[in-house]
């Protein structure tokens, strides 16, 4: 590949360029050997790289330092994107929304090399038709993040490059962008016992990777690639709740969740462009090949979750849940990007305490406490080996004296992937702060 890169830039055809271009591309960023130059990285986990990038759980704000998604946990006053059967309980008019701060350490057996990542989590409003029994509920908030960047230097020897030389060149990929639900739902409850749920999307979002191939001599031109891939499609999730009176005494309560969100055909289009001198001139060049670029159908798994959530009594609750997509039947861009899926299972245990119902008096009793950890056994399989995470998570919820609205603040802790064969184990730190409103500025009182 290398030999027709180095012909093709000395004879500078137009022809060539785009072999240079289409080689590049096809062999970068797609070899899962290439995530192991760990001590190169400047942002997210390199693991984003694969596919459509790394999937985010849509989840509830007050679940997350449960370190789950909350299929089966309810909050009053902070709004829930885990379950649309949820929405039909609501009785106040609900916003909420937050930053999200991780920090990667990441290493293989040369190095290693420390990055970190600020970014936007979600917005969501629920709004009452019906207090208790129909609730509709806006939402924005993404579905995968792609985010890294990654350097590889090589040598070419003089028997390769036809001259008396070694010719060293890099490679850098960085890669941004990702995929984002814009979402209308309703929530129905049925009765005490039964609540459903639907929410139809609006899929998007671009997928992006600027490539610059940078060569030890002058004499050979650097090669910048822009590769853009957008994506748009339509989602349909169901939900259901269902609530028994009391199972092993009179004031316990039982939740049980369950949310499937269907497959999705997303509309894929890729676009290849780079900065190209030709006859002295400066041109942006839009590059096309029959394998790799132009039109496709993505298609997302299938996904479905089950949680539940038992309360003793109402200040303690204990929850647990299981997470399946079936990243299997996942259809990429490209079968680079399809190879290394498999199906993915998530499981997680949390806690949930709230003193404040009994006792406000006392400074800790007016905060939420919430802990836990998951196991994500993940959803690619790199040289034989599952890409798993385990994560602890704690969270506070700070309680406004004279609202209902609140500040979620949560953080985690967790391994991600290996070491072995060259790949990259991931430590990671993070935090989310979410803001919820509720009754402020947005519930109007009754008249006195």
């Amino acid at each position: 590949m290398l030999i027709q890169i180095l012909k093709a830039i000395k004879s500078i055809k137009l022809r060539y360029f785009y072999l240079i271009c289409l080689l590049i591309l096809l062999n970068v960023g797609t070899a899962p050997g290439q995530i192991s130059e760990p001590d190169k990285l400047t942002s997210g986990s390199i693991y984003s790289s694969l596919g459509v990038g790394t999937p985010v759980d849509y989840r509830a704000s007050y679940a997350d330092g449960m370190g789950l998604i909350g299929y089966a946990v309810y909050d009053s006053y902070a709004p829930s994107l885990a379950n649309p059967a949820l929405w039909g309980r609501n009785v106040f008019t609900q916003a909420t929304g937050g930053v999200n701060l991780n920090r990667y350490i990441a290493s293989d057996r040369q190095g290693s090399a420390k990055t970190a990542r600020l970014s936007m989590s979600m917005f969501q409003g629920v709004f009452p038709l019906k207090k208790d029994k129909l609730s509709l509920s806006v939402s924005l908030h993404p579905l995968t993040r792609r985010s890294f960047t990654s350097f590889e230097q090589n040598t070419l020897p003089p028997y390769a490059n036809n001259s008396r030389d070694t010719l060293v060149y890099g490679i850098e990929d960085h890669g941004s962008g990702g995929l984002n639900r814009l979402e209308l739902g309703v929530g129905w409850k049925i009765n005490k016992h039964l609540s459903l749920g639907y929410a139809g999307s609006y899929v998007y979002g671009p997928l992006q990777s600027d490539l610059t191939v940078i060569w030890s001599e002058s004499e050979y031109q650097k090669i910048n690639l822009d590769q853009t891939t957008s994506h748009q499609g339509f989602g349909n999730r169901f939900g259901v709740l269902v609530s028994p009176v009391s199972v092993l005494k009179p004031d316990d309560k039982l939740d049980i969740g369950l949310t499937a969100t269907l497959p999705v055909n997303l509309n894929a289009k890729r676009i290849v462009e780079s900065d190209k001198e030709v006859a002295n001139r400066l041109r942006t060049i839009v590059i096309e090949g029959k394998d790799a670029y132009g039109t496709r159908t993505v298609k997302l798994p299938l996904k479905a979750g089950i949680g539940i959530n038992y309360q003793p009594n109402a200040l303690w609750s204990i929850s647990s849940e299981l997470k399946f997509g079936q990243w299997s039947e996942y259809n990429g861009f490209s079968r680079q990007q399809s190879a290394n899926n498999v199906d993915r299972y998530k499981a997680g245990l949390g806690v949930r305490y709230r003193p404040y119902i009994s006792d406000y008096e006392t400074f800790w009793s007016r905060f939420k406490y919430n802990f836990g950890v998951s196991y994500d056994q993940g959803h690619l399989q790199l040289k034989g080996h599952r890409i798993e995470t385990l994560m602890f998570s704690f969270g506070l919820g700070i309680l406004s004296p004279d609202t209902r609205s609140s500040i979620d603040l949560n953080f985690h802790y967790g391994l991600r992937g290996t070491r072995a064969d060259g790949l990259v184990r991931e430590r990671i730190w993070g935090m989310r702060l979410s803001f919820n409103l509720a009754e402020l500025m947005f519930f109007r009182p009754k008249l006195q």
